[in-house]
């Protein structure tokens, strides 16, 4: 007998501004906004549950105030 695989499908609406800054996020990366909002949100999950972060990608790297990245310094 396999185990069943638990998956929520979370449905948000965001303001024009959240918006075109993850358009913004998702253009520099190569990703799609979908893929860049699940991303965020997981590594913010993440965050949360294990109190550190690893290696990120320059667009998670803001999410988390990495100033070099904030000032182009990377």
């Amino acid at each position: 007998m396999s185990e069943k695989n638990l998956i929520t499908q979370l449905g948000m609406k965001i303001n024009a501004k959240t918006a075109e800054s993850l358009r913004r996020m998702a253009e520099e990366s190569g990703q799609t906004p979908t893929t860049v909002a699940k991303r965020l949100m997981l590594a913010a999950i993440k965050q949360a549950e294990e109190g550190q972060a690893g290696p990120l990608p320059p667009y998670l790297r803001r999410f988390y105030g990495e100033r070099a990245v904030m000032e182009g310094n990377e």
